[in-house]
């Protein structure tokens, strides 16, 4: 029976309440994209990538008319903050 309340405890850390843990991992999500955006993430050719870095190659496609190439990054990016 002691086990029962320190079990209740460890769930709660763990998950971090109710949506804890779920907006911590999208904050971190949104951070590393925004930062890999502005250049300061993992470099091209470094074997990491990440979808902020993908958005700011795009670019370029972008201007060339592949608009597809930064909807798709954009939107999974979106997709995963919702």
């Amino acid at each position: 029976m002691a086990a029962g309340p320190r079990l209740r405890g460890v769930r709660a850390v763990v998950t971090g309440g109710s949506r804890g843990l779920g907006r911590a991992v999208v904050g971190g999500l949104v951070v590393e994209s925004t930062l890999s955006f502005f250049g300061l993430g993992p470099q091209p050719g470094s074997g990491n990538t990440s979808l902020g870095k993908l958005i700011e190659l795009s670019s370029e496609g972008a201007k060339a008319g592949y608009w597809w190439l930064v909807v798709y990054p954009c939107g999974m990016l979106v997709l995963l903050a919702v």
